[in-house]
């Protein structure tokens, strides 16, 4: 039991606590390097009530907690990885905000404003992150513990009236049109990586 637990609280604090370690993420460049793939589509079905429901309806309910029980693991390491990725976006934001404000250089509005979109982006979709791993790992760890099985995850869509899928957006999409300003190939890398290989255009 203590060992699940660890498992599962590990990766909600980790991002928090040893985020200091991506500073290096300094370039456009280091940041393809560490991102870490993720499927919006994927993540998508996952919250989607309607989805959800008709899984409910067509299954038994010996096959319904099998599969959510999978789903839970699946929404828990793509939440794991969105919040991963944000940091290492932050990061790579901060040090791009850092060389606009060096003495000498001429002013980017558009750069200034994909930055600033990013600063805002980027801690919301982290809160939301927080949230929602904290509140997936109980459902987790009670369902490991036979005492609630996972009844529902499209729920955990909302944290704080904020849409995690929307956040996340807002964030890829500010990175990917940050990259785009280091060339194609960059914004096309990063974009397969942050929302999924069918968002490439």
């Amino acid at each position: 039991m203590i060992c699940v637990l660890l498992l599962l609280l590990v990766p909600v604090c980790s991002y928090l606590l040893f985020q200091n370690m991506f500073r290096f993420s300094r370039t456009v460049t280091d940041v393809i390097d560490m991102v870490r793939p993720v499927d919006e589509r994927a993540f998508d079905d996952l919250l989607n009530k309607t989805k959800e429901d008709i899984l409910r309806t067509n299954s038994s309910a010996t096959g319904f907690k099998r599969e959510q029980r999978a789903r839970a693991w699946l929404l828990f390491e793509y939440v794991r990885r969105m919040a991963f990725n944000a940091v290492v976006i932050l990061s790579w934001t901060y040090a791009e905000q850092e060389k606009l404000r060096r003495p000498g250089m001429s002013k980017d509005e558009r750069r200034t404003g994909i930055i600033n979109d990013l600063v805002d982006a980027g801690p919301a979709f982290r809160l939301y992150a927080l949230i929602t791993l904290s509140k997936l790992s109980w459902r987790i760890l009670l369902d490991g513990l036979k005492i609630a099985p996972i009844r529902t995850i499209a729920d955990l869509r909302l944290a704080e009236d904020s849409d995690g899928l929307d956040a996340y957006r807002r964030v890829a999409n500010a990175a990917a049109a940050l990259s785009a300003t280091h060339g194609a190939d960059a914004h096309r890398q990063l974009v397969a990586l942050l929302r999924g290989s069918d968002f490439v255009s």
